[in-house]
């Protein structure tokens, strides 16, 4: 579900027209999901991680959902793909 291309999820998210409205770390403190609202009142998720050593705070990696048109579709969608997160 890595998306590299200009897609309509892309797009709003360049755009900032969007919310965290829920977030999920793993055990380790080190890893996290993050549920999305667009403007639109579409959802989403991506991944985040943080090094302990950089200073940095939280950097994107790994997963990010489609578009998705309820929290919960989201959400389950994060679950069957991120292997923590279950």
């Amino acid at each position: 579900m890595k998306h590299r291309k200009e897609t309509s999820l892309n797009k709003y998210m360049n755009r900032k027209n969007f919310k965290a409205i829920a977030s999920f770390e793993d055990a380790t403190g080190l890893k996290c999901v993050d549920l999305i609202q667009t403007e639109n009142n579409f959802f989403t998720f991506k991944t985040f991680r943080k090094d302990p050593e950089d200073p940095n705070g939280w950097f994107q990696y790994g997963y990010e959902g489609q578009l998705y048109s309820t929290k919960e579709e989201a959400l389950e969608a994060a679950k069957k793909v991120i292997e923590w997160f279950s």
